[in-house]
């Protein structure tokens, strides 16, 4: 009944080891003092509800011969990045290489990135990108700028991006908190500003909270309190982040 913490010592594969499908869910790892976690060359990978504990573990998709697919769902991880073609697939997830700190949180030089709803914090350099409704919080470098799309997303001025629309730039996000081990993590407070809030297709918050609608209640509550409240008194929400 409780979810498995696996602190690691020593992280390695065995060589020459291929694999069809690979499954993580549910788990929490990481190591200190071992930098990147390679995991062995595999065409499909999913990792759905996991954590990568510590900021200095890089998750590396090996190269797989016929290509290879990782797809990450509402997880949170330390930095990514894909060895060789395929296509990296990310849904709901916090991609956490260190808000602020200009550390690289995705590497892609071969492979087709999917992101959607995400937050990131640290820089992307990838070679295809497909973003909707996600908050970057580094710079974005995008090698081929005709392939792919960043829509209804919050970069910093100075990316290189494929197609856009309705992109907001340098627009400051205010979070709860920016450590992983924090119930709070990644989640905006709400005096963020309101692009970002409601910045999202269907008006909800940009990033890996937009399922959660937060902001959504909170304005739901608010109306029906202005409401229902007798004249002459006022009304008001104090959130407790």
């Amino acid at each position: 009944g409780e979810r498995p913490w696996l602190e690691c010592s020593t992280w390695g594969i065995a060589p020459g080891a291929t694999y069809q499908e690979l499954r993580l869910m549910g788990l929490a790892f990481g190591g200190l003092g071992l930098g990147e976690l390679l995991l062995p060359p595999t065409q499909l990978v999913q990792l759905l509800l996991v954590t990568v504990t510590r900021d200095e573990n890089t998750l590396v998709f090996s190269s797989h011969p016929l290509g290879t697919t990782p797809h990450v769902t509402r997880s949170i991880t330390s930095a990514l990045r894909v060895e060789g073609d395929g296509r990296l697939d990310v849904e709901f997830c916090v991609i956490d290489a260190g808000l602020g700190r200009g550390h690289q949180a995705l590497r892609a030089a071969e492979a087709h990135v999917h992101l959607d709803r995400c937050t990131v914090f640290g820089v992307s350099n990838v070679r295809v990108l497909h973003a909707s409704e996600s908050y970057f919080d580094g710079e974005v470098v995008v090698e081929d700028r005709f392939t792919g799309c960043v829509r209804y997303c919050r970069v910093p001025t100075g990316s290189i991006l494929p197609q856009q629309h309705r992109t907001v730039f340098d627009v400051p996000a205010r979070f709860v908190s920016a450590s992983r081990h924090d119930p709070g993590h990644a989640r905006m407070t709400g005096t963020t500003d309101r692009q970002l809030l409601q910045g999202a297709e269907d008006g909800g918050e940009i990033g890996a909270f937009h399922d959660v609608a937060l902001n959504k209640v909170y304005r739901a509550v608010a109306t029906r309190l202005s409401e229902s409240t007798p004249a002459g008194l006022s009304m008001g929400l104090l959130r407790a982040d």
